[in-house]
């Protein structure tokens, strides 16, 4: 009995300590707050845990309890191929303040949603929300680059839960912890924003505003024509013009969605679908109104090969990554073929001008005279885009930059 009695005492001995040792391998130390008027200080591994939400349905109150407290590790005490890869996951860190005053710290809300609780010794939990793709009004503390700030009183401690969940599935490379001076962002993102900029909206924006009213009236004129006239070059300038204005109302609507609902904001890049019609309907009205095919047969076939071609092209690569004429230096490739497609219709659009400007009509000589500066300034600022993202994987060097800023006072003389 005495025996039996010795190995039962041994037995929860040692279950004692190994749940003693457990909860010590997963303690978590203080990062100690020593200074709060750097901008950025990146916390160190040993300082904050992980732990993947496979179904993204736990609660704050679910990590905070047995056995998911538990299941924190610290990504420097384990390989980071083991990490589950998910779309949801859950940080945690403290922080202790090491200042005779209190110390005012912002943390990054880098994820399209980011949740943070801060639990009291009281078991009250503030929760604040932000988050790259949370509405403006949902948000909490500085919206304009989604930063939580968190206040310490002098020598205490708080711990902080993240949760953080995005589309795309895993952690960005070079994840990591970071807090920031409230003062500096501040001064950084609203005092000196403010102070240095001299205007509300974009001069892109109002250029985009101002042609699409253009582009709208001249849409609503030659529909006036076509249904008296009954001539399809009129229908095809219209859709030409309709699918152009679609395009240049990217920028407006996407300011307007970043405040209102950023949810929506994120498919601005369908609005690029227009150019899949621009070149399009442009070639069928090059066709219909020079009656291209009654005088050079090839030519037409050939602007119908490359307008087919240009425009499945267009609408494949829409449907890959809407996105992708913007995310330029994701889709270099895609782009550079973009450019190329654009520069070779225009370029064949210009030899249907320069055969048709000796028939010495004066309607052609309107259309060409009006038509000849955009193709030009297409056919040269496309493909040399297009060359320049696949080469530099860069937007707007010195060399085309001029291009990209005056495209719409060429577009408006023209049209």
């Amino acid at each position: 009995m005495m025996k039996l009695l010795i190995k039962l005492s041994l037995f929860v001995t040692a279950i004692i300590f190994w749940f003693t040792v457990q909860a010590q391998n997963n303690l978590l130390p203080f990062y100690e707050v020593k200074t709060d008027t750097v901008l950025t200080q990146t916390i160190d591994n040993r300082y904050w845990q992980i732990l993947p939400d496979k179904t993204g349905k736990w609660t704050i109150n679910d990590v905070t309890k047995t056995p998911l407290a538990n299941s924190f590790y610290r990504r420097d005490s384990a390989k980071q191929t083991a990490d589950t890869i998910t779309n949801t996951y859950w940080v945690r860190y403290r922080f202790k303040n090491m200042m005779n005053k209190q110390a005012n710290i912002s943390l990054d809300a880098f994820a399209e949603h980011d949740d943070f609780y801060v639990p009291d010794t009281n078991s009250h939990i503030t929760s604040l929300r932000s988050g790259t793709l949370v509405n403006w009004k949902s948000k909490d503390g500085l919206r304009l680059d989604n930063y939580i700030p968190l206040t310490i009183e002098p020598g205490k401690e708080i711990t902080v839960y993240e949760r953080l969940q995005n589309a795309i599935p895993g952690l960005p490379e070079g994840f990591g912890i970071e807090i920031n001076s409230t003062q500096k962002i501040i001064q950084r993102d609203y005092i000196d924003y403010i102070e240095n900029s001299n205007q509300l909206f974009s001069l892109t924006e109002a250029q985009n505003i101002f042609l699409s009213g253009m582009l709208l009236f001249a849409v609503f004129f030659n529909l006036v024509f076509y249904f008296i006239v009954k001539e399809k070059e009129y229908l095809f300038f219209s859709l030409f013009l309709s699918a152009l204005c679609f395009t240049r109302f990217l920028n407006p609507v996407a300011e307007y969605l970043y405040f209102n609902n950023l949810q929506l904001g994120t498919k601005v890049g369908y609005f690029n679908f227009g150019w899949s019609f621009i070149m399009f309907f442009l070639i069928q009205f090059i066709r219909y109104f020079f009656k291209v095919p009654e005088s050079y047969r090839r030519l037409s076939k050939l602007l119908l090969i490359i307008g087919y071609t240009y425009a499945i092209f267009n609408l494949v690569c829409e449907f890959i990554d809407p996105d992708y004429l913007l995310n330029y230096s994701h889709h270099a490739i895609l782009n550079l073929v973009f450019g190329l497609l654009m520069g070779i219709i225009c370029f064949l659009i210009i030899i249907v001008f320069v055969l048709f400007i000796q028939k010495k009509d004066r309607f052609y000589q309107l259309v060409i005279a009006g038509g000849f500066p955009l193709m030009l300034f297409w056919c040269l600022s496309f493909p040399t885009a297009g060359i320049e993202f696949y080469a530099n994987k860069v937007y707007g060097t010195p060399q085309t930059q001029w291009l990209m800023n005056y495209y719409w006072i060429i577009e408006i003389i023209s049209i």
